[in-house]
């Protein structure tokens, strides 16, 4: 995505600007994304270079949690992969749950791309998925 593309489609790949004031940056959710990595004891790398609400962000630090929790059950570290779980869900439930399914339905809206359309695709079946697995795992 070009980001002055994007803005012209109303696409914004940032947690906080689908939420608040669209185009503000580093507002009460930014800084609760932020926080919530804090908590968890995960950080972005300084390399990243973007934001901490920024979809990339979101979906890697996602990513990161589903890999820990399915390396302690294969430790057979169930406490550790449930307390995972419900990270993960708490981070759906409060972040990216709540601007992935609209920023894939923007994207679908706003281009007939097949690399695109079948990204917005992916991310909405991913998110689907883990709310869904996080609800049957608890």
């Amino acid at each position: 995505f070009y980001r002055n593309e994007n803005l012209k489609f109303g696409i914004y790949e940032f947690d906080e600007a689908g939420r608040e004031i669209p185009g503000i940056l580093w507002g009460a959710s930014t800084k609760a994304v932020q926080a919530f990595y804090a908590r968890t004891g995960y950080a972005l790398d300084f390399g990243f270079g973007d934001l901490p609400d920024h979809i990339g962000a979101e979906l890697l630090f996602m990513a990161r949690l589903c890999e820990d929790e399915g390396e302690a059950r294969m430790r057979g570290d169930a406490g550790n992969a449930g307390n995972l779980a419900v990270l993960e869900g708490e981070f759906l439930d409060g972040h990216l749950g709540r601007f992935a399914p609209a920023l894939a339905a923007r994207v679908e809206d706003a281009t007939s791309q097949p690399f695109f359309r079948a990204w917005a695709a992916l991310l909405r079946a991913f998110v689907g998925a883990e709310g869904a697995g996080e609800k049957a795992a608890v």
